[in-house]
């Protein structure tokens, strides 16, 4: 039974329910039936954050991990870690002892029943992996990499492009407009297009920064049913519903009991939701009625009657972004009912959005252009200097332009 961190919970969670099998938390153990699909608690005498039966994925699958192996979030293979003795897809393969290991160039060596066997990495070959195979970056005439490094894959054949600055792609033909210009997508995602790059907004966002909230309630004039009101929040909106009405839109007719329960407990971004006795007549009064009602207890970086929404906290200055960052508020994540309606979005905390050359999370770190990229920004034989957000290439004799990309000959 291993230890869970509270930080891996929810992909604990994830693979538990994919997968099948028994998980623990707190003090309850929790059993999932893939036959059934039904999950149940089956103990309360757990202690500890803890995984009870592991490896299903891989079992799933037709593959199992040997020798305490940990199978990987894919499910198409083993972490040995746990057992430094043992390799393979499967940790099947038992390691050679160290002071008897005659394989070289980066071999794992196997110690079998009557000697030992070398397992080569690609581009090497023979008993001790001692000759090296020719692999298609070593080809320079076939090189396929044009403005990138080429680096070999799972054959000899095979090949992945570190690309240089500016460009992305396969084999590093396209530029890579999002990595040069100077535009934020505050809301959003900067894609590239045919003859530059985009910002493609998450939902609610519009503008050519993703900087402009859409006001749902303007645009959807009757999107809250049965007398509604609309409220618009930075990024969403959500109806205020008469009391007779739930539901995301107030198009569920329901006189609340349980005011939680009837609210399909109305509480986003893991507010708690609790009832609140409001007296509609005078209490000292013969008929005295009382309505009962919700409210949300938020957390800290929520408010709003839903806690619908996130404290803006760029506008009080937090955090301080520098060099020309700028604070955003994105959304992290769209949690969908099973008709496709969002029941809550989890924002993300606080963040700057650098411009380039920097990063960090007050964009306070100049990152090292020539570092990052290995020497591979400045062509031709030019020298890379690092400077304060950017870089500066210089070239030798006969070459010219940002990265020594134009000869003069």
């Amino acid at each position: 039974m291993g230890i869970v961190p509270e930080a891996t919970w929810a992909t604990i969670v994830l693979l538990f329910l994919i997968s099948g099998g028994t998980i623990a938390r707190g003090n309850e153990k929790i059993e999932h039936s893939l036959s059934t699909n039904s999950t149940e608690i089956v103990s309360t005498a757990v202690t500890t954050y803890a995984v009870v039966v592991s490896n299903f994925d891989c079992r799933l699958s037709g593959m199992e991990c040997f020798h305490d192996g940990i199978c990987s979030r894919d499910g198409t293979h083993c972490d040995c870690s746990p057992s430094p003795n043992w390799f393979g897809r499967q940790c099947e393969l038992r390691k050679c002892a160290q002071r008897h290991n005659p394989c070289i160039n980066g071999a794992e060596c196997e110690k079998t029943a009557a000697s030992f066997k070398c397992h080569c990495v690609v581009g090497f070959t023979g008993t001790y992996c001692e000759s090296a195979v020719p692999t298609i970056c070593d080809k320079t005439d076939e090189n396929p990499c044009v403005h990138g490094k080429c680096r070999v894959g799972a054959t000899v054949d095979d090949f992945v492009c570190d690309c240089h600055f500016g460009y992305t792609g396969t084999k590093c033909t396209r530029v890579n407009f999002c990595q040069t210009t100077a535009e934020i997508c505050l809301n959003g995602d900067c894609v590239n297009d045919v003859n530059g790059s985009r910002c493609e907004c998450r939902v609610g966002w519009t503008g050519n920064r993703c900087e402009l909230d859409i006001d749902e309630c303007w645009h959807e004039t009757t999107m809250c049913q049965n007398g509604g009101k609309c409220v618009n929040t930075m990024g969403a909106f959500y109806c205020e519903c008469p009391s007779d009405f739930v539901g995301q839109f107030c198009d569920v007719s329901h006189r609340p009991n349980d005011p939680c329960l009837a609210n399909q407990f109305p509480c986003l971004n893991g507010g708690q939701c609790h009832e609140n006795i409001v007296a509609t007549t005078a209490v000292w009064a013969v008929d005295a009625h009382f309505d009962w009602r919700w409210e949300c207890e938020c957390p800290h970086d929520f408010e709003g009657r839903r806690c619908e929404r996130a404290v803006d906290d760029c506008a009080i200055g937090r955090p301080t972004c520098l060099n020309g960052g700028q604070c955003a508020r994105a959304w992290a994540e769209e949690l969908h009912d099973s008709n496709g309606t969002v029941v809550e979005r989890n924002w993300q905390a606080p963040q700057c959005k650098c411009l380039h050359g920097f990063e960090g999370y007050f964009c306070e770190q100049d990152i090292d252009e020539c570092e990052q990229f290995s020497g591979g920004l400045c062509q031709n034989g030019g020298t890379c200097m690092n400077r304060h957000g950017s870089y500066l290439c210089i070239c030798v004799g006969g070459f010219d332009g940002k990265h020594c990309e134009i000869n003069l000959d």
